[in-house]
């Protein structure tokens, strides 16, 4: 379980983060995306949820493992980072 946390803590590293809308709204992008295959996804929307501050990320991984995924946490180390915790 902790080294599938840290795969993802480690995945998370990868992405640059832009805020679309004021702390709800994400788009993590793959920092190297024009080095990916075309068919390959670089871009991610995580949604936050200020009532509930639940993460919603496109990528679904959360749903399909119960962890959750590298742009999620991008988001949540962002924020905690920028509101100090």
């Amino acid at each position: 379980m902790f080294e599938q946390f840290g795969a993802s803590l480690c995945d998370s590293r990868q992405y640059l983060l832009e805020e679309v809308k004021d702390g709800e709204l994400f788009i993590a992008r793959h920092s190297r995306a024009t080095e990916k295959e075309k068919w390959c996804k670089v871009m991610f929307q995580v949604r936050v949820h200020k009532a509930t501050d639940l993460f919603e990320c496109e990528c679904g991984f959360f749903e399909h493992s119960g962890f959750l995924c590298g742009h999620a946490l991008k988001v949540g180390v962002t924020r905690e980072g920028v509101t100090g915790g």
